[in-house]
């Protein structure tokens, strides 16, 4: 009887030892419509590091924060692969990227006029456009602006300077490349107002003191992850993630305790 029960012990050891690997194996196996980003082991993510609803720098250690990075960071950990940042002055330069493959998904704003070079994904948060002016502006509201003589700076192809061409009647808009060039120009007083994303401009406007961001908007943006043109399933896959994580209530957390300004979860 000691033998049956010796025996009967060998062959479960064996049958474990076995199936375990196997059942391992299965439960290590990426999910098919990501396989490529699971074999390289590395998500690399677009961020224009602007603001708090994209991305910031921490200045004393250089790590990036913000609304997009945790999102990416989620996304990164639900594949199972590392999260490496690939940095950028604006979205414009993000879309940039894309002519040399430099990264898997980006983060953008909605706009229609993207929808040629990339697949938009769920959006997961909501930006005022709004104006920001420097001391002594006699401009206290968005009407206040539509005006012949006033110039107004914005961001070059990004969403809010087409939101501001077609709310503009009168007033001259002055495309630039960059937010920082944008900010120079009025700073300098080559323009009177700038126009961009409220959570952007609240932040530039603590660089420069008695300088306003106005109450009203010109309209709103959302913003959502981005993927190449063509990658429905990295899309699809972004999507089950996206409405994981609206359901969890994850954006409105976020927003909420790094007090981030001017944004608004989408349900």
């Amino acid at each position: 009887m000691a033998r049956h029960r010796q025996s009967f012990s060998r062959i479960a050891l064996l049958a474990a030892l076995v199936f375990v690997p196997v059942a391992a194996l299965a439960q290590a196996q990426p999910d098919p419509r990501i396989a490529d980003i699971a074999g390289a082991g590395t998500l690399r993510v677009g961020l224009a590091v602007v603001a708090p609803h994209f991305a910031v720098k921490d200045a004393a250690t250089g790590e990036l924060r913000g609304l997009s990075v945790e999102v990416a960071r989620g996304l990164a950990s639900r594949m199972h692969v590392t999260f490496s940042a690939v940095e950028y002055p604006s979205v414009p330069a993000v879309l940039e990227g894309l002519k040399t493959s430099a990264w898997d998904i980006g983060f953008a704003s909605v706009d229609p006029a993207r929808n040629a070079i990339v697949e938009f994904a769920t959006p997961f948060q909501e930006l005022d456009v709004t104006y920001f002016v420097p001391t002594g502006s006699t401009i206290h509201a968005v009407g206040d602006a539509d005006k012949p003589d006033i110039r107004i700076a914005t961001v070059r192809n990004s969403a809010e300077s087409n939101i501001l061409r077609a709310a503009v009647k009168q007033a001259q808009i002055l495309p630039v490349d960059s937010i920082n060039d944008a900010y120079e120009t009025m700073k300098s007083g080559k323009a009177d107002v700038f126009a961009l994303a409220r959570p952007t401009l609240m932040a530039l406007a603590e660089k420069l003191p008695g300088s306003r961001v106005l109450a009203d908007r010109i309209g709103a943006i959302q913003s959502a992850p981005v993927v190449p043109k063509g990658k429905l399933e990295h899309l699809a896959y972004i999507n089950e993630y996206i409405d994981e994580i609206k359901k969890a209530g994850v954006i409105q957390k976020a927003i909420e305790r790094d007090h981030v300004r001017g944004v608004s979860a989408l349900p």
